[in-house]
């Protein structure tokens, strides 16, 4: 069992996930860009029917999103895909993980 324990011990402080409450090493998610800002997505920990709809806005790994702006609230957000203009619920973007 020690030998197990070991190599899942190591797969998981390189990268953060079980020392020091690694949220300081989180990636960073579509809820926290800044208008202007040009990012790519590297996945999204959405499930069910707001997993389908992301994909089929376009929202899939690999794809480049520009940041127009916020509504003056907060919410949503609106987003440049492609030549397509996007809003985004917050509550949908905080799920979505950007390089």
């Amino acid at each position: 069992m020690s030998p197990l324990r070991h190599h899942g011990q190591g797969r998981g402080a390189g990268k953060g996930g079980r020392e020091g409450g690694g949220r300081g090493q989180r990636a960073r998610t579509l809820n926290e860009v800044l208008a202007g800002e040009h990012v790519r997505i590297r996945g999204h920990r959405a499930q069910g029917a707001v997993r389908q709809r992301l994909l089929d806005l376009g929202l899939h790994p690999r794809a480049n999103v520009v940041m127009v702006r916020s509504a003056p609230l907060g919410d949503p957000l609106e987003l440049k895909l492609e030549s397509s203009l996007i809003a985004l619920r917050r509550a949908e973007a905080v799920l979505i993980d950007i390089d």
